[in-house]
């Protein structure tokens, strides 16, 4: 790890045990042109003729400022992104990426620096611009933003202060849907072990819609969010990286909030010509112009696939079958095969009006967010493989005034049902009639699930 020297600028190597020793300051920012990078540090005279000086000069001093501000005196030693890591080498950026969450968590304070928010701005105001700035758009910001718990300091334009995210938790939770606890609320250990307690897919909310100049970062810049570490490899495309990521997600967490991602149908108890508003279409998603076919895989393809997954909450397999009156489940563990994810679950056929092709509702221990009794379940068909099953996606529309499919309007796709109640299925059936009254039984069994 290498920090600069806030009086003198010079660049030294330290191991991060020493570096926690020596009590540094870091920044987080938005990259601008003409950055000073870690090969301009070798030489001042040259580094000090780049745009980015005035960046690094000033972080310096406000490393120094507000260290005094916080009782332990003035940083002598600061970490930059942009000239701290030397990018000559493959190495040391799989270092950096790998840890940067540990030394954004271990720093004695961070500094925010917004480069698009003029002085005085107020950000609670509702069009201020700091809930504009662009520093909130970014990937990597989101774990900068978490890692460090209360001690961030915002900085203006002119690296005046701004705010403190302990007293902007609640500002900062509008952005950006980061539970303010996390910001504001639990320290050290403690605020891990809850950050890491709450659901995959919510975390996993947080960084939809967020960017990165280079693909792969949007999976590498959340590494840190799910305490994962794996091998960096640009070029691989943000598919693959997002799709490792989930893989080692699932190696430490048992969590199946993972897979409830993308719209969600809701379901629910009552008679159906009255509550249920949606008509499902039995048609191949891959059809439809437009249409998201990585909706029928079960691994997102990005984090944008979580947006509206906030509240989806796992819970225990024992609450799920209780739910469903059905036996105890002994295995919760799931991992990947060559046939896909194996993984024990309740099943239960699915009725379409008019089509003999199979389909099942696979329950997830997982609530859906919708409702205190409602859980998530998967649509699966089954392949040529025994066992083997894929992720169906439907197109749903709502219904006109006399209860009939609106084909050319309301539609969407969609790949995860929410069910109100156990049995609710027993009142639907999927294809252009929107229920049936045949009674069909939960069953746990050991399938695969193609990603």
């Amino acid at each position: 790890m290498w920090l600069i020297n806030t009086t003198t600028y010079e660049l030294r190597q330290f191991t991060h045990e020493e570096a926690r020793r020596v009590r540094y300051a870091i920044l987080s920012h938005c990259w601008d042109n003409d950055e000073v990078l870690f090969a301009d540090m070798a030489d001042l005279s040259r580094a000090r003729k780049k745009a980015g000086w005035s960046k690094v000069k000033n972080a310096c001093a406000a490393a120094r400022r507000f260290r005094r501000d916080f009782r332990h005196g003035p940083a002598e030693w600061l970490w930059i992104d942009a000239c701290c890591i030397d990018r000559s080498s493959s190495a040391e950026v799989s270092e950096a990426v790998n840890a940067t969450f540990a030394w954004y968590r271990d720093a004695c304070i961070c500094l925010a620096y917004l480069a698009d928010v003029p002085k005085g701005d107020d950000p609670p105001a509702k069009n201020s611009l700091f809930r504009k700035s662009r520093w909130f758009t970014r990937g990597w910001t989101l774990q900068e933003l978490i890692a460090p718990d209360t001690r961030m300091v915002f900085l203006s334009h002119d690296w005046t202060e701004l705010g403190r995210s302990a007293d902007l938790a609640p500002v900062v939770e509008e952005i950006t849907r980061v539970d303010r606890n996390v910001l504001s609320t639990w320290y050290g250990d403690e605020r891990l072990e809850a950050l890491y307690r709450m659901s995959v897919a919510k975390r996993m909310s947080w960084a939809a819609g967020r960017e990165t100049s280079r693909p792969e970062d949007r999976a590498y810049s959340l590494m840190g969010l799910f305490n994962v570490h794996m091998p960096v490899i640009y070029g691989e495309g943000g598919e693959n990286a997002f799709r490792r990521l989930q893989l080692g997600i699932m190696r430490r967490s048992y969590d199946h909030s993972i897979f409830a991602w993308g719209d969600i149908l809701e379901l629910r108890p009552g008679p159906p010509e009255k509550q249920f508003d949606w008509t499902v279409f039995d048609e191949d998603v891959t059809a439809i112009p437009g249409a998201n076919t990585q909706a029928q895989g079960l691994l997102a393809s990005s984090p944008d696939c979580f947006r509206g997954a906030q509240d989806a909450s796992p819970i225990t397999l024992q609450e799920l079958t209780t739910h469903l009156g059905i036996a105890p489940i002994r295995e919760s563990h799931f991992f990947e095969t060559n046939y896909g994810i194996r993984i024990r679950l309740p099943l239960r056929r699915v009725r379409h009006a008019h089509t003999k092709q199979p389909l099942f509702a696979a329950a997830l221990a997982c609530r859906s967010g919708k409702g205190q009794g409602a859980f998530a379940t998967l649509l699966l068909s089954p392949t040529v493989t025994p066992d083997v099953y894929r992720c169906h996606a439907y197109r749903a529309a709502r219904r006109d005034g006399r209860g009939m499919p609106e084909r050319d309007s309301g539609s969407a796709i969609f790949r995860t049902l929410c069910l109100g109640s156990a049995t609710v299925l027993d009142r639907y059936a999927f294809g252009p009639h929107p229920w049936s009254r045949s009674r069909l039984s939960w069953k746990t069994s050991t399938i695969y699930i193609e990603l």
